[in-house]
């Protein structure tokens, strides 16, 4: 009698829908990668969590000041329902109106992980009872004939710290495709084919319709050059991290905290119109189309830099203690990438610094660094 050893099958993640049916206890896990046809870098920052329902990976993400987010993957046949849908579905999550699918895919950027297109949706809430803003990140992407959701949902504190980890996370996704056989002995492998067979999945986007090219781009931009300024007086500044260059809080002593940040982002960086309608509605205002909210903004020379800078201001109460808020923003157009300079606050608080904003402005200079010296890609 032979005896043959059978090597043990390796452990498969944890089915946390299986686990329900048999009553068993749900244990976190990262999803199965093989079945999944692609998968992602988890910030090493992020814990796992048991994935709910409809998620096959969720994670758990703790901001610097001790407030949790979460951010999930979920998968869903064709095109989910309607990407108009889907994001109106979040924007009601945030207590935010319903939008119409024009202006909807106007503030959409996307990114091309691996040369796919996945979309980008930033979606500020309106402040709770507690002054809290929630404020969701989105990746949207199809593979496989299904549409594909990264979601990072929490306050606004620890999105934007974490904002950072969120790209780079979709940055690292790949699409990993089955192994081919090897041919039989003596035969040359076929050529690389010049376009998909029939059977091939759609092309990145395909699920989407109209969408491409629609959309702003976000890419990571090249090496950014060092930036230089001189804080105004009354401005605390702050550890730059995330997509942020720079950032800056000034105390608002009874009134809440101002903000100021600096982020750099590639190319056109999704137009200035749309971040100008995105900005809107994060102080309750209608979303405008590009060209609209583009005519608020004027130019205004600084230094030896031309910005492009808006003024807008909520016409009713969102912040705690039925005060009215307030962004000044001023976008620098370089040949490769776009500054966004933002106080943002209390409407009175920000009224009061906007002429140190403006100082600041005439302050900003450019050194380009070596390599080595880059500031981070996002």
């Amino acid at each position: 009698m032979e005896v043959y050893e059978v090597p043990r099958e390796p452990d498969r993640p944890p089915n946390p829908a299986l686990a329900e049916i048999r009553g068993e206890p749900a244990r976190p896990g990262e999803p199965d990668w093989g079945e999944l046809g692609l998968r992602w870098d988890r910030p090493p920052t992020w814990g796992l969590k048991v994935a709910g329902q409809f998620a096959l990976a969720a994670y758990r993400i703790i901001g610097p000041d001790g407030r949790e987010a979460e951010m999930t993957v979920s998968r869903f046949p064709g095109d989910a329902g309607g990407l108009a849908a889907n994001l109106n579905r979040w924007r009601e999550q945030l207590n935010l109106p319903p939008e119409s699918p024009e202006i909807l895919l106007a503030n959409l950027e996307r990114m091309h992980p691996q040369g796919r297109e996945v979309l980008l949706v930033d979606l500020h809430g309106r402040p709770g009872a507690d002054g809290l803003v929630q404020r969701t990140l989105g990746g949207i992407l199809t593979h496989r004939e299904a549409t594909w959701f990264f979601k990072f949902m929490g306050p606004d504190s620890v999105v934007e710290a974490e904002s950072g980890n969120f790209l780079r996370l979709l940055e690292s996704i790949r699409f990993d495709l089955p192994t081919a056989l090897p041919a039989p002995a003596g035969t040359e492998p076929p050529p690389p084919a010049s376009a998909p067979p029939p059977s091939a999945p759609p092309e990145p986007g395909a699920l989407i319709g109209d969408m491409r090219g629609r959309a702003g781009e976000v890419a990571p931009p090249p090496a950014a050059p060092a930036l230089a300024y001189q804080t105004p007086e009354g401005w605390v500044e702050l550890t730059a991290g995330g997509m942020r260059a720079a950032s800056f809080t000034i105390p608002g002593g009874d009134r809440p905290d101002a903000d100021v940040s600096v982020i750099a982002l590639a190319g056109a960086a999704g137009g200035e119109g749309a971040n100008i309608s995105r900005w809107g509605t994060q102080l309750g205002l209608p979303a405008l189309a590009p060209a609209a909210a583009s005519a608020l903004a004027h130019e205004v020379e600084a230094g030896d830099h031309t910005f492009r800078v808006v003024d807008l201001q909520s016409t009713e109460p969102i912040l705690a203690g039925e005060l009215h808020g307030r962004i000044v923003g001023a976008i620098l157009a370089q040949p490769d990438r776009t500054w966004f300079f933002r106080l943002s606050g209390e409407a009175d608080l920000v009224g009061a610094h906007f002429d140190r904003f403006m100082a600041f402005l005439g302050t900003v200079a450019f050194e380009e660094t070596s390599p080595s010296e880059a500031a981070p890609r996002y």
